[in-house]
């Protein structure tokens, strides 16, 4: 009998070792199945709505929120850290960036679901009129900035003190060719698809509106050429450059003139306030484009633009 009794305590005690054995074995695979499905999350970008003309991206880890259509893209998270939907740079290019928990952002083009670059501190994009994308603007974490192409190549050195002139994520003072550049304090231009320096560092002040270099003398605007030569005789408070012409503002007076500084309307039109090129409303109260042979001008007053178009073959102007 004691020896049954000892065997049985055995058998017991080799039962109840395999039941830990196992239970342990269950919760390492329970371990090991719950971090590899964690390395899997993804992080979908969408469409917010399907009633905003899709103006706007948002980005979830649970599909079960997007509607049907709304999904853009999937972009695969490291391990069980996903990143969180930063600023949308472009929602018809559909480029976005991606804020990392190291506070580092990843550049990423939702549309085509590829990393375009990362470990910048902050982006912001360059565009040609037809909104297609000339590369951006970065800046490192010691807020220097430089210029990466639209693959994310860089074309300049990550050096300089200010690209543009940055205002709500966006930026003015370039075109399709050139884009102002400060460095120790000095303004310069470079070229905007290869990093040149076009214009070297000795200005106090540039600016580029339209096709046009624009320096500043007494508070008045002057284009100049890339060879730094004066275009206009005259300054003016407001310049919008075309290839051969200049829009012009001076004494609540707009004029439209030609390369030798000849006006091309038969009287300039009274407008209804002063422009200053260093107040930031002037180019919010104030828009030009062209199509065809018509340079179409807006000018706001109160709360209504009233148009002028300007036919480039019969110098008319009209409203």
């Amino acid at each position: 009998m004691r020896k049954l009794k000892i065997w049985r305590i055995i058998w017991v005690s080799g039962i109840f070792l395999i039941l830990i054995v196992i239970l342990i074995a269950v919760i390492e695979y329970k371990v090991k199945f719950e971090h590899t499905n964690q390395g899997n999350i993804s992080l979908y970008i969408y469409h917010c709505t399907s009633q905003d003309n899709y103006n706007s991206l948002c980005a979830t880890t649970n599909q079960n929120n997007i509607g049907e259509n709304q999904l853009i893209s999937t972009y695969t998270c490291n391990e069980n850290n996903c990143p969180t939907l930063g600023t949308v740079l472009s929602v018809q290019n559909q480029i976005i960036t991606l804020i990392n928990q190291d506070k580092s952002i990843t550049l990423f083009d939702a549309k085509n679901n590829q990393i375009i670059s990362s470990g910048y501190q902050e982006y912001y994009i360059l565009t040609k009129k037809d909104e297609s994308i000339l590369g951006y603007v970065v800046k490192n974490n010691e807020n220097k900035y430089g210029i990466i192409n639209a693959q994310g190549d860089e074309l300049t050195e990550i050096i300089y003190d200010k690209i543009g002139n940055i205002n709500e994520n966006k930026i003015t003072d370039y075109n399709e060719n050139y884009i102002i550049v400060v460095k120790d304090g000095l303004y310069g231009v470079i070229n905007i698809t290869t990093g040149e320096i076009i214009i070297d560092f000795k200005y106090n002040e540039l600016h580029i509106n339209g096709t046009a270099i624009l320096t500043v003398q007494n508070n008045l605007l002057y284009p100049i050429s890339v060879e730094e030569k004066y275009l206009l005789v005259n300054g003016y408070n407001y310049i919008y450059g075309y290839d051969n012409l200049y829009i012009v503002i001076k004494d609540k007076k707009l004029n439209i003139l030609d390369n030798n500084e000849k006006t091309l309307i038969i009287t300039p039109v009274e407008i209804y306030e002063d422009y200053l090129y260093n107040d930031p409303t002037t180019y919010s109260t104030i828009q030009t484009y062209q199509e065809e042979n018509i340079i179409y001008i807006l000018v706001k007053k109160d709360n209504e633009y009233i148009e002028y178009q300007y036919n480039i073959d019969n110098h008319k102007l009209s409203s």
